[in-house]
């Protein structure tokens, strides 16, 4: 209710503004409107939170050991040195501190870009799929974000993704 009559006051003041209101305004409207129905909407059956933690857990516990010579990683020799890359396991682990799912797909792009630059500061020509993919493998190893499931199933879901990239319908 109390949601309801807020949203009706902003949609009014929003009216006052022509042809349309600002970007900012819009954007900041749907911040407060997620930040209202996150938890219902990210978690809506308490089995959720229950997967959540025991991915979690699982990655802790059974992958910990994983380093980033593992040969199923096959992180190339060269980009090694930079392990575990600390800056983008630091994007990462940003997500659950955003509840719009613009901020946290920021998150992602952030933890992606820092891969990027790492990879490219020791490349002997351009870093591709190749170089990037195992490595943000293992920076999601390492960071394990809580909720990751819920973050990526409900969030920021793949048709959700590609609708924001311009990818998908509308």
């Amino acid at each position: 209710m109390w949601c309801g009559l807020v949203l009706r006051v902003f949609v009014n003041q929003l009216s006052a503004w022509t042809p349309s209101p600002p970007q900012e305004a819009v954007s900041m409207l749907q911040k407060r409107l997620v930040a209202e129905v996150y938890t219902h909407a990210f978690f809506p059956h308490p089995s959720d939170l229950d997967k959540d933690l025991v991915f979690h857990d699982h990655i802790r516990t059974n992958l910990a050991h994983i380093m980033p010579s593992h040969k199923a990683l096959q992180i190339s020799e060269e980009h090694l040195s930079e392990a575990p890359w600390p800056l983008a396991q630091e994007k990462l682990l940003q997500i659950n501190a955003f509840k719009a799912p613009e901020e946290k797909l920021d998150c992602i792009v952030q933890c992606c870009n820092a891969v990027m630059d790492m990879l490219h500061m020791n490349e002997r020509g351009s870093a591709g799929a190749d170089d990037f993919f195992p490595v943000l493998v293992y920076v999601i190893l390492c960071a394990n974000p809580m909720h990751l499931l819920s973050n990526i199933q409900v969030g920021i879901g793949p048709q959700w993704m590609l609708r924001r990239l311009g990818w998908g319908r509308g």
